[in-house]
């Protein structure tokens, strides 16, 4: 049976966007399993971080919750920002990342392509999708643009679009190579739009 994550920013002992991770949850849990009874995932976080050692409640902290029918664990450890310096483009057509799988080893094999420090952002048809673990976000000098159809959708894409910070779009591995895009920043769950840092193109 697939397994699924999520995984959770945590700072201070609060949760962010815990409504877009309850609603992606829930949408996985519907996708694969049929009707099943809700998992509220702000008590059972609750639950876990009153029983948690303090190191899991306190400064920023990534949580992991493995489920499938069933929540089957939930992991928390400080947050370490991984050191990124440069994007590369990496083609692959038959990547399927709709849905959060906790089998990642497609993704991994894309990293083994790039030298450390470098992120590859995943070509498909010709049009940027993603990087590996992260949604896309490209400067054309006016507005951060997104990927129109990125991969996998992420909660802190979906907040920065519904706050107007980023707008969707086609975005063309043709237009990364030309020069058209500035700079890029790599966003999810750990590093918001306002946060994520500049890596120039």
């Amino acid at each position: 049976m697939k397994k699924f994550i999520e995984s959770l920013r945590i700072s201070n002992g609060e949760v962010s966007l815990i409504e877009l991770h309850q609603r992606r949850f829930d949408l996985t849990r519907l996708a694969h399993f049929g009707l099943l009874p809700r998992i509220d995932l702000k008590n059972e976080i609750a639950a876990w971080l009153a029983k948690a050692p303090v190191k899991a409640a306190q400064g920023l902290v990534k949580m992991r919750i493995v489920y499938g029918i069933e929540l089957e664990s939930i992991s928390a450890e400080p947050y370490a920002q991984r050191n990124i310096t440069s994007v590369a483009l990496v083609e692959s057509p038959q990547l399927d990342y709709r849905f959060k799988y906790s089998d990642r080893s497609a993704l991994e094999m894309l990293r083994s392509q790039v030298a450390p420090g470098v992120e590859p952002l995943i070509v498909q048809n010709g049009l940027i999708t993603d990087a590996i673990y992260a949604n896309v976000c490209l400067f054309d000098g006016v507005r951060w643009l997104t990927p129109a159809r990125p991969l996998l959708e992420g909660v802190a894409r979906s907040a920065a679009l519904a706050t107007g910070d980023i707008f969707t779009a086609k975005i063309s591995a043709r237009d990364v190579e030309q020069g058209r895009y500035l700079k890029v920043k790599l966003i999810n769950c750990m590093n918001f739009l306002k946060e994520a840092n500049d890596i120039s193109l």
